[in-house]
Order: structure tokens, then sequence, then C-alpha cells
């Protein structure tokens, strides 16, 4: 009998000569001085075969196969190969078939089992036990052959991905269901393949469809479920645990499902899911026998590794034998009793694969509208069935949502834990465990001087007062209100906790206090006098903040950036300032790289083409200097009226061009031309660009001196946030919201509307900014009289607004005879 030592070295010499084939294998893919250090490994690996072969007088290694073997003697018994109780020792049969092609393209060998997975080297730490004699041996008479060594860790450790989806859908679905799920829970699951044929169609463009050969649309599918089933374990056997069939009506929690299947064991052969044993009157139709259980289709079923395997043999025979139109029975029939497996009977998992899901437990909201449907989807894996498309998105968002809940909680809970720590330290030591902010966040600003603080506004219920001078205060509404209503919900909760969680009965806002901090976020400070439930009255301070979040990109608009733009302006014969207005444009619009991109379209009211005349003149001339440019002029019968204008202009423009509506009084630069199509997009955004208004220059400038170039500051001019004129928007959104109201006549108010009627619209929305390339010239206004009285009272306010600054009306009136103190006392 050899000794353990012969065994020993014959394992040690044969590792060496795999590893010289090995690195002769690899000599061909070599490069530069690497070779080197291949021939110095074979070489040593050689001498130690040697000296180690002569030293204990073991047989020559076989390397090359039966063919090379030496005769044996008594002194030189063949080798006997232990063969490790642990992992597969790389050990095949002397008479084994050649290696066979591996699922992932490689080349492994067939080991005793008849697993054709790839097989495992023994490690140093097997090796080193096989030295100690710890690893019991069986005497094979077989040679050591390797294979090549896969190229994953997951493959050389044997470790599978947890969950591969089948979905059992048709072509029809292929733009519905099959794209809702690729789009929501298929992106979270490791692999989902869909089972249909048509995967070369454009319906199917996008999706991972399989199209299995043979295989149709006809219903009933049991055809397409049991050759989904082959596919399964012929394809993906290796590479998961747990195997899914789902139908494309079925919505899952992969996150979850998965948390769930990791704790059941794979290697056993589990056929889980919703169990069903048919009702009493069906259990004859379906030939099913007494205490046969099969899994209900609908809510999906599950099979584990070896369970497929365990039914793969039956698959083709099952199909034969088919005895109903049910593909679930016909597959739990199959599996009960030709591979002994009855679909399990467990009380909770059948809440955990939730059954009979519809839009009306939603009643037209994102979340469901019942406390119980709710408690009980928070708890469910599956639902069933989601016939509607968007209902898809409803249930991903609902999830989404209370798995941010819940790891909030998990958060606020180790934020408790860590604020319990702090009492344990020292008050000069870790002074970032100490702070009342959370430790992610930033501290708050330290201003460098009293111009740098950063200043509280104050709110009550009903008016919040700002530091600012254009609006000192006004009413609690909108964005405002949600948040200060936000602030005190949270006040009162907090408070609920400080109370040992009893509820707060009444309570009022005392005080509020609000502070904006670009570094981190808003820090909030309230006030409250509450009455609990029981009865007992406190008043509490509570400060806290709501940090900014991390930075996320988000999805951009699809705008045009080569789109032409019209500049459409409405006027009333050819005053000086218009003439300064084309002069303007052509030297900013009609440049070599933007003549050919912006087009000016001239509406010109009128009472004939006496008043048309001059005009054209001028705009036949501007055409003469630039051929290529598209200058045209629209007139228009009547008083001037803006909005009728803007909307004659409007109409003689192409529904995919852009527009942009000015006054013949604006001044422009060529940058906002890359804004205005930036900033607005077709069939979704509209840009209302905030235009700097110049002040009175007469008494801006009391010299006469006045710039070339226009200074935006505070005694220059204002932002006109009151004003929404200048619009730049798509011909086709124009008539989505039937353009201008024509029935407003004289100054204002048609802007206005306009701007409403955007707000106000389901497609569209707006983008309002401020805009340093858009300059409005000051002109007088005269307020009509005739105007209605909120025409007049806007048409009053503007020209109070664009007179000038403030300060400088006020020293414009101390400077006047009238304001000197000697006689303002007389």
């Amino acid at each position: 009998m050899p000794s353990r030592h012969h065994n020993l070295w014959s394992v040690y010499l044969h590792l060496l000569c795999h590893r010289c084939k090995a690195y002769r294998r690899e000599m061909a893919f070599v490069l530069g001085k690497k070779y080197v250090r291949y021939i110095l490994c074979c070489a040593i690996g050689f001498c130690c075969g040697v000296v180690l072969t002569s030293f204990f007088g073991l047989p020559d290694a076989n390397c090359d196969g039966p063919s090379m073997q030496a005769p044996a003697s008594p002194l030189r018994t063949k080798y006997v190969k232990p063969e490790v109780v642990l992992p597969k020792i790389l050990s095949v049969p002397a008479d084994s078939s050649p290696p066979v092609a591996h699922p992932n393209g490689r080349r492994s060998i067939k080991n005793e089992g008849g697993d054709d997975g790839p097989l495992h080297r023994p490690d140093a730490k097997m090796l080193k036990r096989v030295f100690k004699g710890e690893m019991k041996t069986v005497a094979k008479e077989q040679e050591l052959r390797f294979g090549n060594r896969p190229l994953t860790v997951t493959e050389e450790l044997g470790i599978h991905k947890t969950l591969y989806v089948g979905v059992v859908t048709a072509k029809k679905y292929f733009k519905t269901r099959a794209t809702s799920i690729n789009n929501t829970w298929g992106q979270l699951v490791p692999k989902v393949n869909f089972f249909a044929p048509g995967a070369d169609s454009p319906e199917g463009r996008g999706l991972p469809i399989v199209s299995l050969p043979g295989v149709d649309d006809s219903y009933p599918p049991q055809k397409k479920v049991f050759t989904m089933l082959k596919y399964m374990h012929d394809e993906m056997k290796e590479q998961y645990d747990w195997f899914l069939r789902a139908d494309d009506d079925l919505f899952l929690r992969p996150e979850e499902l998965m948390e769930f299947l990791r704790t059941l064991d794979a290697r056993k052969a589990i056929y889980m899911g919703q169990p069903g044993i048919g009702f009493k009157r069906d259990r004859e139709r379906l030939q099913l026998n007494e205490g046969e259980v099969y899994c209900m289709g609908g809510t999906g079923v599950f099979y584990s590794r070896a369970a497929l395997e365990r039914v793969r043999p039956h698959l083709d025979d099952c199909f034969q034998e088919v005895m109903s139109y049910h593909e679930d029975v016909e597959v739990g029939r199959c599996l009960s009793r030709k591979a002994g497996l009855q679909c399990t009977w467990n009380y909770e998992l059948g809440k955990l694969l939730y059954y009979d899901i519809t839009e009306k437990q939603f009643r037209g909201s994102d979340v469901p509208a019942d406390e119980k449907t709710r408690a009980i989807m928070s708890r469910a894996l599956t639902l069933h069935p989601v016939k509607d498309p968007p209902m898809f998105y409803k249930l991903q968002k609902f999830y989404t949502e209370l798995r941010i809940a819940n790891a909030n909680k998990k958060l606020e809970s180790l934020r408790k834990q860590r604020q319990a720590l702090c009492r344990y330290l020292p008050s000069n030591s870790f002074p970032e465990f100490h702070q009342y902010w959370p430790q992610t966040v930033p501290g708050p600003y330290k201003p460098k001087s009293r111009f740098d603080v950063l200043a509280w506004e104050y709110f009550n219920n009903k008016t919040l007062f700002q530091n600012v001078e254009q609006q000192p205060s006004l009413g609690l509404g909108g964005s405002n209100r949600i948040d200060a209503d936000t602030a005190v919900k949270t006040a009162l909760t907090m408070i609920s906790q400080l109370h040992g969680g009893e509820k707060v009965r009444k309570f009022t806002l005392v005080n509020g206090y609000r502070r904006l901090d670009p570094t981190r976020g808003v820090d909030y400070i309230i006030d409250i006098s509450a009455t609990l439930a029981s009865g007992r009255s406190v008043q509490e301070r509570l400060k806290f903040l709501r940090p900014f979040g991390d930075v996320q990109l988000v999805d951009e608009l699809k705008y045009n950036n080569t789109a032409a733009i019209n500049i459409i302006v409405p006027v009333s014969g050819i005053a000086a300032r218009f003439q300064e207005f084309l002069s303007m444009f052509e030297k900013v619009c009609l440049s070599s790289s933007t003549e050919q991109q912006v087009k000016l379209v001239v509406v010109v009211f009128g009472n004939g083409p006496a008043d048309y005349a001059p005009m054209e003149s001028v705009l036949k001339k501007l055409r003469a200097r630039h051929r290529r440019a598209v200058i045209r002029s629209v007139p228009v019968q009547g008083k001037f009226s803006r909005a009728r204008g803007l909307d004659a202009g409007a109409r003689t423009v192409p529904a995919h061009e852009l527009m942009f509506f000015v006054d013949a009084d604006l001044d422009l630069k060529e940058d906002f031309l890359g804004r205005c199509r930036r900033n607005t997009a077709r069939g979704a955004q509209v840009y209302f660009p905030v235009v700097f208004m110049l002040f009175n220059p007469a008494i801006v400038y009391p010299t006469g001196t006045v710039p070339k170039v226009p200074v935006i500051g505070r005694d220059t001019g204002h932002w006109a946030y009151y004003a929404y004129g200048m619009v730049c928007i798509y011909r086709h959104d124009y008539d989505a919201v039937n353009g201008f109201d024509l029935s407003i006549k004289g100054w204002g108010a048609e802007d206005v509307k306009f701007y409403d009627k955007i707000l106000e619209s389901s497609q569209l929305r707006a983008f309002r900014a401020v805009d340093p390339s858009l300059i409005h010239r000051f002109h007088e206004k005269k307020c009509d009289p005739k105007l209605t009285r909120e025409q007049f009272r806007m048409c009053i306010g503007a020209l109070a607004e664009g007179f000038a600054s403030k300060s400088q009306l006020a020293n414009l009136y101390l400077q006047s005879p009238s304001a000197s103190p000697s006689k303002r006392f007389k």
C-alpha cells in the first residue's frame, strides 16, 4: 500500500506538472520580458519534481494522458488520487469523455457527479490539510486533470445570483405592460426576460425578449411555459438560485423579495407560490388527486435551482400528457407526480403573495385610500393583477416612498442612539458629536462682518414678514404656506415625542422664524403653545433644520439650439425709438452668424396704404443690405392694440418655429438668443424673461452725460417683475393655449392674462428668470383715464416704478424750492 507521503507528493507533483503545462499554454499570449518568469517557473517545477521523485521513489507524473504512463513496479505503485470530501477536487475518471463546452463559452471538464459546471482548484488551505492527513481520502485509480479556471470570482466560488424572472407575455403587450415592467421593477432584479415571439419586431425594441423556437402567442400558453422552464434550466441554472415564472400583470418588490429568498436554501427542491387546490366542482374536471396542491400562476411561481434540476427530465413527457387548459395546474401536476414536489402550503406565504389588487383601492390617488389595504400592501412581496400600465408606475412610486420612510426611521433611530452617547463623552472631545445638527450637514454659516449676517424671516398664521425693501410683508400663501404648515406639523410631532407620545389636542403658533442658509438648508425656530390629550398645557421652543440633499442630475428638457427665432414687434408709425430698434436689430441679429437664424416680423397699425408705405420703405432698405435675411411686415387695420398686433404676427410663423414677443423700446444682446432657445421647449416650457427697465435718464444723469452701454444698478433701473410682455414661445404652444385675449383693448393686462394661461396649462410650464441682456429703455407713459380700472391701476403702478429710485425721488424733492425748511414751516 502506498504511504500517506506517496499520495501527498503525488498530488504536489501533479500540481507542478499541471502548472508547467498551463504556463506552456499561456506563453503564446505573453509579450515582452514576461516569458522569462514563465520559463523560470517551469524549470523550478521540473527540478523539484526530479528531486522529489529520486528521493521518495514515486512514479513518473503523467502530465500528458494515459498513453504516457510508465509501467507499474512493486516499488512504483500506480497513482491513487485522494478524493477530498469538501469541494470537488478537479478529478475525472481515466476513461472520461473529453472536455465539454461550458455555458459561458469556456472549457470545463465533467466531474464525477455528471455536473457540467467548471471544476474548482484545491486552494492552499485544502492542500495544507491534505499534508496533515486531516482530510478523508478515498482511493480511486484516476488521473488528476484540470480545466481552465473561470473568469469571475463568483463562478470560482460557486456563488449564484439570487433571482431570475421569466415573464410570460405576448407581442400585443410589448408597448404597454412589458414596457411598464421593464421601466419599474424590471430595473431592480438581477435579470428579467420577456418570453414571447417577435424579439426583432419594432414593438419589442429595447426590451429583453426571448423568442423560443416553435412557440407562438396562442392561448392557453402551456407550450410557452413548459419551454420557458426548459430554457431556465438549460441556460440559467448555473447563474441563479431562484427562478420566478411571472405573468405580465404581476408587480413585485425586488429588494424585499430577494431578501426573503435569501433566507431559503436553494439547494433544496422547493416549489413555492400561492397554493391552490381548485374548486370542488373543478377538481374532477382538472383530474386532481385528493390532497394534490399546485401553485397558482397569477401571483408568481418560484422554483429553486434544485427543483428545476429535478423536474427538467420530465418536462417533455408532462407537456405531452396535459389534461386541462390551465398551465399552472399542468406544471403543478408534473412536479407532483414526476418530481414528487407539492406547492408550499403556508398561510404566511399566501399573505406575502397578494391577490386581487385593483384601481378602486386607490380611488384616483397615488396611495391606497384604505388603511387596511395600505397595511396589506406594505407587507406584500407581489401584487396581482395589474392590468393598467400606469398602475405599475403608481405602485413603484408608492413602494419607493415606503422604502424612503423606512430608511428615515432607521436613520432617526441611529441618530438617537448616537445622541444618547454624547453624555458619556467629555465636552471638549469629539466636538462633532455634541453638535445639535445632523453630522452629515455642515455647521451654520459664520458671518465675517455685519453685512454677512443671514437675517431671519418672521411668520404667524396669516402673514410672512420679510427683510426686503420691495415687499416687507405679504399674506402667507402658496409655497410659503406649505412650508410654514410643514414646519408647524414637524414641531407638533416633536412635542408629542417629548411628552411620551401623547397627542396634541389643540395648539397656537406663538412665533415662527425661518432663515435660508445657502450652505446647508433652511433653519426654523418655532414657539408653540399646545394642549395635550390629557388636558395639560405646554409651551415649547423647537429649533430644527431642513437640510439640503445631495446634488442630483435631473432630466433636462429637449431644446432646439438651432431653432429660427421670429422677433415680433408691433408698432404704430415710424418713431425715433423704432429707428433705434432697427439699428440694434441689424447690429445684433443680422451678423454673419445669426442672419439666417433670426427673422423679423413688424406688425404695422394704420388706416390705409398711406400709413403702411413709410414702414415698408424702411424695411425694403434693410432687406437690400441683408439679402439673405427674412424681414416681413404685417399690416393691421385700426387703432394700436398690442394683443392684436402680436397675434397677427404670430399667425405668419410656422408651427415648429420659435417666437419672441418684444416692444420697440427693448435692447437685446446676442447671448440672449441662445437663452431664448435653451429656456424654451416645444410642448413643455415657455420663457418669460424679467427685463431690466431703465429709470428716467434726466434724473439718473442730471449732467446729461448718459453712457452708451446701459449700466445695471440700483440707481439706474429696476427688474420689472410685474411685466410679462416679453415672451419666448413656439407657435405650436401659442395655439395650444389659444393665444392672447383679443377682447382687451388699450394699454396693459394682455401679458398678465397670457401668463395665467400658461400657468393653467397642463402641458406647459413657465420659466421665469432675470435676463441681463434685455434692457428696456425709458419712455414717457400716459395713462388714459378711459382704461378699465384694472388697466389704469397697472399703468399708474408701472409709471411710478419706472420713473426713478426712492432715494433719487427724495433728493429731487429735497432739492426743490418748495421743500426748503424755511418755506416748509412758514
